[in-house]
């Protein structure tokens, strides 16, 4: 971490900006008082004013505490405070200025400008304004600007610091902000990029390896079904079944940790539905039936199709072994309609929702498609309605 700068600092490890600052600050103006008291160069009270006793100028320093304890807490009262003293040292007491009461002046107006908001800054320019007036009463025509000049710079030099200072901290602190901002950005794009990598590595998982697992799986068990094998064959099929089952839920278990917090899935290169379609069914054994009139989809709708049907197949193969799959893919005006249904088996309330229905929805969400898939007249469907052109990411609502 950076040192702070010199001005932040009354004595080592001790802030300026803090209760023992303020306790060693009016600590030390005391001292130097007390010294240059001693060593003369300070003026005692002038027997010819009304408050020129010698002991008065050590009254005034005494009271100087109020302000210099006070500039943090009340800016605007430690400096009407201070000038007050100020203007009795120098008219009522010595008739010059003191040592004491101009630095806790000095001091308070530093402070005020350090801490206050604009609009209260002005009551404080007035005060010090007034200050100044005062101070000059007395000043002789003939030295009056000389005393103008000097006690302005006296009262504007804190101010312009404590200014100079504040607009330093602001600009500080905003690097800060901005680098913390820049910083938080690269995290987001860092986790975003991991999300991505994670949920399309876990598409590609699903969409291939467990496929092709469930495609060995129900082999295996329609072989074994079939009769007729050796022992050693078939404890050999039921091994590779078992062996397939177990991978296969154990792949899905890493999918699912994948899939987790995962955004939209990457669309995979354009794919013909229909071919798609059918190398699905090839691999899994499924008997199916098309009917497409090809209509001509752009590249990013027909990825999302081929994988929206591959991932149906799938289900149907799973879910309906055996059972014969229907297909259609045609235009209807503006929109490709894809439609993919065979028998439901089971009570349509024992359909669980897995992972393969919300990649599709949001396949079919990606391309700015209308979807829907579940029971309907004891056959499980599902229906995709795409625009024939559209831009991948556009945003749609699923029916």
């Amino acid at each position: 971490m950076a040192r702070a700068p010199f001005d932040e600092w009354v004595l080592p490890f001790v802030r300026y900006r803090s209760t023992a600052g303020d306790l060693a600050n009016a600590g030390i103006v005391l001292l130097l008082g007390a010294v240059a008291s001693w060593a003369g160069v300070v003026p005692d009270g002038d027997g010819g004013r009304p408050l020129g006793q010698p002991w008065m100028p050590w009254v005034l320093a005494v009271a100087c505490l109020v302000p210099l304890l006070l500039k943090r807490r009340l800016p605007t009262v430690s400096v009407a405070t201070a000038g007050a003293i100020l203007v009795v040292s120098v008219h009522l007491v010595s008739g010059s200025i003191a040592f004491v009461p101009t630095v806790a002046m000095f001091d308070a107006l530093y402070a005020a400008a350090l801490l206050l908001d604009a609009r209260r800054m002005r009551v404080v320019l007035a005060i010090a304004v007034a200050v100044l007036a005062a101070l000059a009463i007395a000043a002789p025509i003939e030295g009056l600007v000389a005393v103008i000049l000097t006690y302005g710079a006296l009262l504007g030099l804190p101010i312009a610091w404590g200014t100079s200072v504040r607009q330093r901290d602001a600009l500080v602190r905003l690097d800060r902000e901005r680098a913390d901002a820049v910083a938080h950005a690269a995290e987001l794009d860092r986790t975003a990029a991991v999300r991505a990598e994670r949920a399309r590595l876990a598409a590609a998982l699903h969409d291939e390896i467990a496929a092709r697992l469930s495609a060995i799986s129900l082999q295996t068990s329609a072989l074994g079904a079939r009769g007729g094998l050796d022992a050693r064959t078939g404890a050999s099929v039921d091994a590779v079944r078992t062996a397939s089952r177990e991978a296969l839920a154990e792949l899905r278990a890493l999918i699912s940790l994948l899939a987790a917090d995962r955004e939209e899935p990457a669309l995979p290169p354009a794919d013909d539905p229909v071919s798609a379609l059918q190398r699905t069914a090839d691999a899994f054994g499924v008997a199916l039936r098309v009917a497409s009139d090809r209509p001509p989809l752009a590249p990013d709708v027909s990825a999302a199709l081929a994988q929206i049907g591959r991932e149906a197949i799938v289900n149907a193969a799973r879910h309906a072994p055996g059972a014969a799959v229907d297909a259609s893919l045609h235009a209807d005006g503006s929109v490709a309609v894809l439609e993919i249904d065979n028998p439901l088996v089971g009570a349509p309330s024992t359909v669980a929702r897995g992972l393969g229905l919300d990649l599709m929805e949001r396949r079919w969400s990606a391309i700015g498609a209308r979807g829907s898939a579940g029971p309907v007249d004891a056959r499980w469907r599902v229906r995709v309605e795409a625009p024939l052109s559209t831009t991948a990411g556009t945003t749609g609502a699923p029916a």
